[in-house]
């Protein structure tokens, strides 16, 4: 049985504007893998991973009177600047 699935796509650049609070976003995270042992360091390959996270205009710090603002929270609870 095939489903149908309605969903709106829009892209949006974090250095200018945030989603609404709450909303599940994909981010792209750039990296490089580290060389290979003997090779030199610049020989690594670079990687882009594809994460799910969404925005978190305002949350407490557990354990204390903090808040942090404007922050992106990924699936592994990895909070991230925009």
């Amino acid at each position: 049985m095939e489903k149908k699935v309605d969903a709106t796509i829009a892209w949006i650049d974090a250095r200018i504007e945030n989603p609404p609070d709450g909303v599940l976003v994909l981010g792209a995270v750039t990296g490089r893998y580290p060389a290979d042992e003997g090779e030199v360091s610049s020989a690594g390959q670079d990687s882009w991973l594809v994460i799910a996270m969404h925005l978190r205009s305002v949350h407490p710090v557990e354990g204390s009177d903090q808040v942090i603002r404007g922050r992106y929270w990924d699936c592994d609870q990895v909070v991230r600047k925009p």
